[in-house]
């Protein structure tokens, strides 16, 4: 799942379901696939600063091996063509404006259902190119829950089957979604074999969303959704 999500080519990806399939890991890769191009501009983003601090410490575990220069002052990475990644966040709805005018080829978005669909729509405007060479994508991570549950829902789960493209002819664009689970990261699996007990502590919904990964619940009907799964 990782892979495929990797390499899928729609303008839209998003990977999620359950919690511990590698999202953040896989976000962070899947930003470099053109920094060998000068001209590439790719972001990252999470809702919060406090939140985006995760993501800068994965981010120096993998991009300095790339040729990767961290610029604390402007929060960027930069490449040797050139290129570069920009790290930012979007805590508050005017937020996104801070990105109006600049110009993305790929932006990453980790647990999607922490933004607003507003915020969201604003940052896949940003995405653009006058390289042919680069094709514009918007790559997200998500689990179900957060104030975003729903529309993520029915933008990506509900529209179409998982793994099988959707097409909008309004938008002439096309999206997908992936799922992932747990054991999609077997380094999870190996190295933190109570992961799965400690899941299992949680409230039923977020056992749910988190554990099995299921989008389709709500209060009244979580136990009947646990239960067919156990």
């Amino acid at each position: 799942a990782q892979t495929e999500f990797l390499s899928r080519p729609e303008f839209e990806v998003l990977y999620g379901g359950q919690a511990g399939p590698g999202k953040t890991e896989c976000l962070v890769a899947g930003l470099t696939r053109d920094i060998g191009n000068p001209n590439y501009h790719g972001l990252l983003v999470r809702r919060t600063y406090k939140q985006l601090e995760e993501v800068m410490d994965r981010c120096h575990k993998i991009y300095p091996d790339l040729g990767g220069i961290w610029h604390s002052t402007d929060k960027r990475w930069t490449f040797p063509p050139g290129s570069f990644i920009r790290l930012g966040h979007v805590q508050h709805e005017d937020d996104k404006y801070d990105y109006q005018g600049k110009e993305f080829h790929r932006i990453g978005v980790d647990e999607l259902s922490l933004f607003t669909e507003s915020q969201y729509l604003y940052l896949l405007g940003r995405l653009r190119t006058t390289d042919p060479a680069l094709r514009p994508q918007m790559l997200a991570t998500s689990n179900p829950g957060g104030i975003g549950h729903y529309w993520v829902k029915e933008r990506f789960v509900t529209i179409t089957e998982p793994k099988r493209t959707y097409w909008e002819a309004k938008s002439g664009t096309d999206r997908i979604f992936i799922p992932g689970t747990r054991e999609d990261n077997p380094a999870l699996m190996l190295n933190d074999p109570g992961y799965d007990a400690r899941l299992a502590l949680l409230p039923p919904l977020e056992q749910a969303r988190l554990r099995y990964g299921i989008w389709d619940t709500f209060e009244g009907q979580v136990f009947t959704e646990l239960s067919s799964r156990l």
